[in-house]
């Protein structure tokens, strides 16, 4: 897994355009999608989400405190969540990207000063 700056490169707004550029730019590419439980809470909210479900293959992991969002979840009463994967298993810690984004960012200043 890389982070990259690479929908400013790509001119995209929407993980949908992100992911229909990335195939076209890299035809021979399985991209599989991996994110937090709590992203399929409100996934049904996204741009173009059906569409993004048909397009690659979803693993969803689960977060501490969002196992609940398994139960009622949009996705899977949707017809098209066959290429959803839930991972319930295995050791969670209930950190956000936002909070690991930010202690980078306060890590790589602090290493500066």
């Amino acid at each position: 897994m890389i982070a990259t700056d690479i929908e400013c490169h790509l001119n995209t707004r929407y993980s949908f355009q992100t992911v229909k550029e990335l195939q076209r730019h890299f035809p021979k590419t399985k991209f599989t999608w991996v994110a937090g439980m709590d992203n399929a809470r409100i996934f049904h909210k996204w741009d173009q989400w059906a569409l993004l479900l048909k397009r690659l293959p979803f693993i969803f992991y689960n977060r501490p405190p969002n196992k609940m969002a398994l139960n009622a979840n949009i996705i899977r009463l949707y017809k098209g969540q066959k290429n959803v994967t839930w991972s319930m298993k295995g050791k969670t810690r209930n950190i956000s990207s936002t909070a690991l984004r930010q202690n980078k960012i306060a890590r790589f200043f602090k290493s500066r000063i």
